[in-house]
């Protein structure tokens, strides 16, 4: 099941770029939880940047002075994943086990896995299989599920990346060269089987390049410049998010849910131009909600103000054959699931529903509803963010 799988074209692959669309959302609508069910795989940081001379041979490398300053490149950089899985069926703990791509028969990720033996060439060293044997393989378990639903919220990380496995990571060419590109994916693969139920997702890690140029000297950033077609930002311009100019290289960074609201007359929140709630509505959700069988209630998370990030892309155009910027702000996504089938949207965003709110109708007394309900609501960004939060519902 890829459940969160990221199926993004590639726009343009020149050198230097390498990025994907700008408005692509691939989630899992199969909203009733039944049996074991992975929802949602959270890692923090959800990228990590590099510094382009990972891509070169060791020996040809500028000395320390000239490379990017710390962190970059970082003697490690550390991914901590976090788990949201749901069985209702036990309450007995899950075993997960995690894979730093590829997994087996996931020929997709081939280019990254480490081989049964390591050739005999510069960068498959003893060194460079002591980098890599840690990120293979984990394996964790939680002994007691968080709640009555059997969901479970447990790490799984973290995982450690030092120089020698970002360089692994990094394509080659068939002469062994690196390809440079901008952003470069490895995957999270999970694992977990339960009573007879087996559940495969996986999880990407982009891997970009960090363009800080600040260092170089002033005739090297013209140089960059010219080569590229793009003006490089200085601080005030990158910290501005001026348009017309490449910024310094920003990690993105997790959604953030404020709080949770519902209002039981249909009211709906508005948003303004950025996406932001107006905070106008309904009542914030502090504990188990009680309905009745049959009544209805609006739902919906509540975004921190800087949740959806502004973002640059290159393309590029084919009539001048030139390199493009582009400006863009993320947008969210929300998965709804439910413990019974859920009968309204159970994918909302700004774009297609206009808002993230959905509703929820309590099962009627003709339905033999539950005692309890939960609902499991998972935000995702564009570029591999996410965040989640649950809400019981009681029947009065």
């Amino acid at each position: 099941m890829d459940m969160l799988k990221h199926t993004c074209p590639l726009v343009f692959t020149l050198a230097l770029a390498a990025l994907a669309g700008p408005a692509c959302i691939d989630l899992d609508q199969q909203t009733e939880i039944e049996d074991l069910r992975i929802l949602a795989v959270r890692l923090d940081p959800p990228e990590l940047l590099y510094s382009p001379f990972l891509s070169l041979p060791a020996d040809q490398r500028p000395p320390p002075m000239f490379r990017p300053p710390p962190p970059f490149p970082a003697a490690v950089q550390e991914v901590r994943a976090t788990v949201l899985a749901a069985d209702p069926r036990s309450d007995e703990p899950v075993a997960f086990t995690s894979f730093i791509c590829p997994a087996s028969g996931n020929d997709t990720c081939r280019n990254y896995q480490l081989p049964d033996e390591l050739e005999e060439t510069e960068r498959d060293t003893d060194e460079l299989r002591a980098s890599l044997d840690p990120l293979i393989a984990r394996r964790g378990s939680w002994a007691v599920p968080v709640d009555s639903f059997g969901t479970l919220q447990g790490q799984l990380g973290p995982y450690s990346f030092n120089e020698r496995a970002i360089e692994y990571i990094l394509p080659h060419g068939p002469d062994g060269a690196a390809v440079i590109l901008l952003e470069n994916l490895a995957r999270v693969v999970l694992y977990a089987e339960q009573d007879g139920i087996r559940e495969v997702a996986f999880r990407r890690i982009p891997f970009n390049a960090y363009l800080d140029l600040s260092f170089l000297p002033p005739d090297a950033q013209e140089q960059f410049e010219e080569f590229l077609g793009v003006q490089v930002c200085n601080a005030e311009q990158s910290a501005a998010k001026d348009p017309d100019c490449l910024w310094l290289r920003e990690p993105n960074r997790n959604p953030v849910i404020d709080e949770l609201r519902y209002s039981r007359d249909g009211a709906k929140p508005e948003y303004d131009e950025d996406g932001i709630d107006s905070r106008e509505f309904g009542e914030t959700i502090t504990g188990p909600i009680a309905m009745a069988p049959g009544e209805d209630l609006r739902l919906w998370p509540v975004m921190a103000d800087d949740a959806r990030e502004d973002y640059q892309s290159f393309g590029f155009d084919l009539e001048s054959s030139t390199i493009t910027l582009d400006n863009f702000k993320e947008d969210l996504a929300v998965s709804w699931y439910a413990s019974v089938p859920f009968n309204y949207q159970p994918l909302t965003d700004l774009v297609v529903s206009l808002g993230y709110d959905t509703q929820f109708t309590y099962p009627s007394e003709e339905l033999d509803p539950p005692d309890e309900i939960m609902i499991y609501i998972v935000v995702r960004d564009q570029r591999g963010g996410v965040t989640w939060q649950t809400v019981e519902l009681v029947k009065e």
